[in-house]
């Protein structure tokens, strides 16, 4: 395998990140994060909240799609950054068909089940801006598996 040489830049990671959020606020009327709760979209969302907050464009919109299974302290960022003034929060909770890599005999589930909620991995979360009515979303169509099930 033969591989590239590097070519260094002029500037640092956080620098080019800096450029980056910049040139989406200079060329975007509406921007949108999506925040996952983890470490990396953490570090975007306070990235942009900055150029938000430089530009007089706060609260920030962000998309938050919560998949039932995630970890507690994941959960707890979450509830901390939308408790911000600085976010406005879309918190979808949703059934979403996934991919499960658990199981050899049940390849995908559907997380936020409205058939299955005794099964859940946890509870729904009980906040203002969770998006958990299906027909919130003109867009949004049930997957098959909870039509068929």
């Amino acid at each position: 395998m033969k591989y590239s040489k590097k070519h260094w830049q002029e500037s640092n990671v956080l620098e080019a990140a800096q450029q980056r959020v910049r040139y989406l606020f200079d060329n975007f009327d509406n921007v949108y994060v999506s925040f996952s709760g983890g470490k990396d979209s953490g570090v975007l969302l306070n990235l942009a909240i900055e150029e938000a907050e430089k530009r007089g464009r706060l609260p920030l919109d962000i998309l938050i799609v919560d998949f039932e299974a995630q970890y507690k302290e994941t959960q707890l960022f979450i509830e901390r950054i939308i408790s911000s003034k600085e976010v406005n929060p879309y918190w979808i909770c949703l059934p979403i068909s996934l991919r499960n890599s658990l199981s050899q005999f049940q390849p995908k589930w559907l997380c936020w089940d409205p058939k299955r909620e005794k099964d859940w991995v946890r509870s729904m979360p009980k906040n203002k801006y969770v998006i958990s009515d299906p027909t919130a979303l003109p867009f949004f169509t049930l997957q098959w598996s909870l039509k068929t099930s």
